[in-house]
Order: structure tokens, then C-alpha cells, then sequence
């Protein structure tokens, strides 16, 4: 590799480096303060978050690797020409090219990275990780009963006037069981013990107690019982309530194109079934279109550390006082920019089907066609 490129290289990737970690953090941050929070209101160990930090590691570098890129770019040639470098450079009798190829062959890498990512990887990861989050609600690893007052545990209340929290003792208890805003089931005890189901619920043996069974059907009838002993597991929530349906970016990009293929334009159009679903939920034509919108998506996003290579190399040479300030400041012009354009192409594409696969490439065409001009401009120089 000639002397200039291994140059070139060296002074990019510590900017690219921390560019990352400086996104990475802040992503990490935003995320961190929310899992701490179920992860302590829950009782979860603290390997739990570093668990979906793992999970989400691919989302993450999908959401970062553009934005570094561009940034690294323009602080790395607004150094060259703030230092004269780049003039010196162009005095030497090199071109443009030889000058920015290495970055742009470092471009279409990410490229190819971020594709991977985007189709594959990061929707599996944060599949997973909405799982995850969502088993960990239905999960308690203490129970924190207080007297006198309701705690809630699914489809339960429970209220005890007296708890002793060291022998797991209970005076004056009240059992209520909902389904919906109906009270399905009602049982008073004057004392009982309870025993954590680690991860699941909580087992209670009740004494001298009632049994109240409303009859849902027939409000004129109902069950009445007295018992001397009452056993009765709890669970932390309710059964199902884990369970969801994935998001449109929790499914890959294979599993989408099948699907549409599968349906096809004709039964696109009466809608089909959800096969990520666990209760094999339908989708509709508009969900149809969200799955071509979002495959659009992720390629326009993987092709846009090409878009900022076409955009970037042109402005950065121009830069000259002050060139590294100004880069940082131009990088983030143009970010808000790019984003700004890719929402509302978004945005269309799902609410106008028939312009679902191009809508979204709206940023990579504008800035495309923006860079390609400024590359002209610089050659003609």
C-alpha cells in the first residue's frame, strides 16, 4: 500500500474509533437507565442487562457506523487542510482519487458490513431483545409485600393487614382474581405463609378462610365455601402477557421477501397471516406495505456511508480555516439532513403503497445527486 493511503488510514480510523464509541455510549446511556430500572424493580441480576447490551451490540453499530463515518471523513480532510496538507498534496501532482481512494474503498466495506447487518443480524438481535424484555416483566426474583397495602401480581391483588417478611407470614388476607375489570374470584383467610416461586410467582397456603366465585354469566349466582386450608399459586403476571408480535424491524429481510412473495399483488391485497406472530395474528394490506417500506430502509441505510463519501470528500478538500470545527459542524448539517429526508420518505412510502420500495431511497437519491456534482466541480479544479 503506498505511503500516502497507510497516511491517510492512520489519521482516519482513530477519528472513525471515536466517533463510534462516542455513539455507542450515548446509546448505550439511553438504553441503560431504563433496563436498570426493571432490572431493580423486578429483582433481575445485573448479567441481565449485560445480556441485552449483547443482544442489541447490532442495532446498535447499524444506527452508529453511518453517522462515524462521516464525521471521521470530514474531521480527517478538514485536518489535511487546515495543516496545508492538502494543498501540499495537490502541489505534488496527485489527484483527487489517488488521494481519497483509501476512504472510499473503507466506505464501500462499511457498505457491506452495514448490509449485513441491517438485513440479517440487527433485526434478529433486536427481536430477541424485545423477548427478552418482555419475559422479564412476567419474571420477579424478590417479593417486597408490604402491609395494608394492594400489590398486583397478574391477574391478582393481594392485601394483607400484617406481613411478617422474615417467617413469610400473612394476617388478615384478601385475595382478589380479574378477568378484565370483573372480579372473578375473592378469598379471605385470617392468616397464611407464602414461598417465592423464583422467577415465576409465588405459592401461598391459606387457613380458616372464604372462597367467593362470582358467576360471570349469571350475576344471580354464584359459589360460596369456607375452608380450613386454601392453596393457590400466583403467577407474577398474567400467562400470555409476554407474548407479543414482533415489530416489522424485528423481522430479517429474508423472512419479509418470502412473505410478499407467498402473498403475492392478489392476496397482498385480501391481506394473510402473520407468520413471526405467536397466535398467528393477520396483517393487512398496509402492514404489506410496511414490509416493503422497510426493506428499502435498511438498504438505503447500508448504501449511505456511500452517499457521505460522495457528499463529504468534495466539501471536506474545500474546507481551509478552521477546517476541523467547520467539519464536525458540517457532518451534523448534513446528518439532520439525510435523517430528516429518510423519515419522511418513510413516512410516505407506508401511507402511499405504490411508492413503498422507492420512498425511502429519497435521501440516497438527493444526496447521490449532490455529491456526484461536487465530485465534477472538484475534478474540473
Amino acid at each position: 500500500m503506498p505511503i500516502l493511503s497507510r497516511y491517510l488510514i492512520r489519521l482516519y480510523l482513530p477519528l472513525f474509533a471515536v466517533s463510534m464509541g462516542l455513539f455507542i455510549f450515548v446509546l448505550v446511556m439511553h438504553n441503560f437507565i431504563r433496563l436498570l430500572t426493571i432490572a431493580t424493580m423486578k429483582g433481575i441480576p445485573l448479567w441481565w442487562i449485560a445480556k441485552c447490551f449483547a443482544l442489541l451490540t447490532p442495532y446498535f453499530f447499524s444506527l452508529a457506523i453511518p453517522t462515524a463515518f462521516l464525521i471521521a471523513l470530514l474531521l480527517s480532510l478538514g485536518q489535511l487542510a487546515e495543516d496545508g496538507e492538502m494543498t501540499a498534496l495537490r502541489a505534488s501532482g496527485f489527484y483527487f482519487r489517488q488521494i481519497l481512494w483509501p476512504l472510499g474503498a473503507f466506505g464501500l466495506l462499511l457498505c457491506a458490513l452495514l448490509f449485513f447487518l441491517n438485513h440479517q443480524v440487527s433485526p434478529k438481535g433486536l427481536k430477541e431483545f424485545k423477548n427478552t424484555r418482555a419475559k422479564s416483566f412476567s419474571q420477579i426474583s424478590r417479593l417486597d409485600l408490604e402491609p395494608n397495602v394492594f400489590m398486583e401480581m397478574g391477574d391478582f391483588k393481594l392485601y394483607a393487614r400484617r406481613v411478617d417478611k422474615e417467617k413469610r407470614r400473612i394476617n388478615g388476607v384478601y385475595l382478589f382474581r380479574y378477568q378484565g375489570f370483573a372480579m372473578s374470584l375473592r378469598v379471605s383467610a385470617e392468616e397464611g405463609s407464602y414461598a417465592l416461586e423464583k422467577g415465576s410467582g409465588i405459592s401461598m397456603a391459606l387457613t380458616n378462610g372464604d372462597i367467593y366465585i362470582p358467576n360471570l354469566e349469571d350475576p344471580s349466582r354464584l359459589t360460596l365455601a369456607q375452608f380450613e386450608t386454601y392453596r393457590i399459586y400466583i403467577p407474577a403476571q398474567a400467562q400470555a402477557d409476554w407474548q407479543r408480535n414482533p415489530g416489522v424491524r424485528e423481522i430479517d429481510s429474508l423472512t419479509l421477501l418470502k412473505t410478499l412473495r407467498r402473498l403475492g399483488a392478489g392476496t397482498a391485497a385480501r391481506g394473510g397471516m402473520n407468520p413471526q406472530a405467536p397466535d398467528g395474528a393477520a396483517f393487512s394490506p398496509k402492514d404489506l406495505a410496511g414490509f416493503r417500506t422497510e426493506i428499502s430502509t435498511r438498504t438505503a441505510l447500508a448504501l449511505s456511508p456511500l452517499v457521505f463519501f460522495l457528499l463529504g470528500a468534495p466539501l471536506g478538500i474545500r474546507l481551509e480555516k478552521r477546517s476541523r470545527p467547520m467539519g464536525f459542524a458540517l457532518s451534523l448539517l448534513m446528518i439532520f439532513f439525510y435523517y430528516g429526508f429518510l423519515v419522511y420518505g418513510v413516512g410516505f412510502g407506508n401511507r402511499h403503497p405504490a411508492w413503498s420500495w422507492i420512498a425511502p431511497w429519497l435521501p440516497n437519491f438527493i444526496g447521490a445527486a449532490s455529491g456526484l456534482f461536487l465530485c465534477v466541480q472538484m475534478a474540473k479544479k
